[in-house]
């Protein structure tokens, strides 16, 4: 099989009637990690180091955007700040390229956002969603 263009993945926040956020040019993560615990006792098997499985990690994800202020979706009610500000978690999905649309969602806040502007570019902003609990493809 060959492999899928990202151009035209789209980032939702909420549920229902979800808020489309304007923008974006990067999606990096969620990483999905599991916390090993070392159980190595003094009677482990041949001196061997010994891990079991513990909590799983989704990481953060961090988004890059074409900020415009003006945008509802970056700055005003319901907006990526506004959650921030709130420090409420809310759902956010991020939606796929492939032939059945498959969407990752999950609960996240909204952790940073760093605005820059530098003289010779664009104005973006670099965000970092901090998943909390269980994230699931569908």
């Amino acid at each position: 099989m060959a492999g899928l263009a990202a151009y035209g993945t789209t980032l939702s926040k909420g549920t229902g009637t979800p808020v489309a956020i304007a923008n974006v040019t990067s999606i990096e993560g969620p990483g999905f990690s599991t916390e090993m615990l070392d159980v190595t006792a003094h009677d482990s098997a041949d001196g061997y180091r010994e891990r079991v499985p513990s909590f799983l990690d989704v990481g953060e994800i961090t988004l890059r955007l074409n900020w415009d202020p003006s945008d509802t979706s970056h700055v005003g009610t319901g907006s990526l700040h506004a959650a921030w500000e709130a420090k409420t978690a809310d759902t956010y999905t991020i939606t796929f390229t492939d032939s059945g649309d498959t969407a990752l969602s999950g609960q996240a806040y909204v952790s940073a956002i760093s605005p820059s502007a530098p003289y010779d570019g664009k104005l973006e902003a670099s965000v970092t969603l901090a998943p909390t609990g269980e994230w699931t493809f569908a």
